[in-house]
């Protein structure tokens, strides 16, 4: 940069004096670094949060939210919400309209996230909103019945978790899938004794990621015989092996599956910022009240 400055010396007369400084690019160590969801172009459901996920503590988490703007068409109010100090998450107040397009700007190029810590670049994308693919699961009527844009895809038998490992209430986010997984009690921090009678190591099929935690829905051809009368798993919504496989294809990022009239509420996986739980079951107030900056915001009208 180059400085000009025209100034008065002791007696009166004019004085033009002449500078330079170069401003160096922030040191890798002190750079602050991170990966988002969803991706460049991806279509995702009508529930899907914009997650920030920072490599490094931000503990000026205000001026690093300031630096965030979204873009909507159509435009929304929506909110960010610091699930911890290196986690943003952004969400509507009512879950996206299906065709929505939305455009993400994290001016973030040097921004002071904290002590020797700024931001060295801007990051830019856009995605958009797919069909509204509900799953809404009853406990006690033990079905799952799935809508794309209001129309009924299946009204399906199904069990959920017996009753010392009851299924939590609230609203889901599908957060990923796999044609086939590996599931254990143990990975499920239920027992890792082989001896146990709640001992499990099972290769799966079909199934669909709602929480880090271990909810799944998924088919279950051992269960088939339970589905539509009572819940006989350690927690995940089981289907027969045809309708589990279903849902695997039509599920994506960001779907939403609520579960009423069960037992067990979601308030643990909230509290813990579970990403499957954590954005739609608070109240829109609580939502808003973990933004640095303590406020809702208008999305900005999307121009791409």
């Amino acid at each position: 940069y180059g400085i000009t400055a025209e100034v008065t010396d002791e007696v009166g007369d004019p004085v033009t004096l002449t500078g330079a400084f170069t401003v160096a690019a922030v040191p890798d160590a002190s750079r602050l670094t991170l990966t988002l969801q969803p991706g460049d172009g991806d279509v995702v459901g009508v529930g899907a949060p914009i997650v920030v996920r920072f490599d490094q503590e931000v503990t000026d988490r205000a001026a690093v939210e300031g630096a965030m703007s979204v873009a909507s068409a159509p435009q929304v109010v929506g909110s960010w919400h610091w699930v911890s100090s290196t986690e943003a998450h952004f969400r509507p107040r009512e879950p996206w309209l299906a065709g929505t397009r939305i455009g993400v700007n994290l001016d973030l190029n040097g921004v002071r996230a904290g002590d020797a810590l700024w931001g060295g670049r801007a990051y830019t994308y856009e995605f958009t909103i797919g069909e509204a693919q509900l799953a809404a699961v009853d406990a006690a009527k033990h079905t799952m019945t799935v809508t794309v844009d209001g129309a009924s895809v299946g009204a399906w038998d199904a069990s959920l978790g017996r009753p010392e490992f009851a299924t939590r209430n609230g609203t889901y986010i599908v957060l990923a899938k796999d044609e086939t997984k590996q599931m254990t009690s143990c990975s499920a921090d239920i027992t890792c004794d082989a001896n146990s009678p709640e001992y499990y190591d099972l290769e799966v099929d079909w199934s669909v990621r709602l929480t880090w935690s271990g909810t799944f829905v998924h088919s279950a051809p051992w269960s088939e015989g339970s589905q539509g009368n009572a819940n006989v798993s350690h927690g995940c919504i089981n289907l027969s092996d045809a309708n589990g496989r279903t849902y695997y294809e039509l599920a994506r990022y960001g779907d939403l599956v609520t579960v009423t009239n069960s037992t067990r509420d979601a308030s643990d996986l909230v509290a813990s910022g579970d990403p499957g739980m954590v954005d739609w079951n608070l109240p829109w107030s609580e939502y808003v009240a973990g933004s640095a900056l303590g406020r809702p915001i208008t999305t900005d009208a999307f121009a791409g």
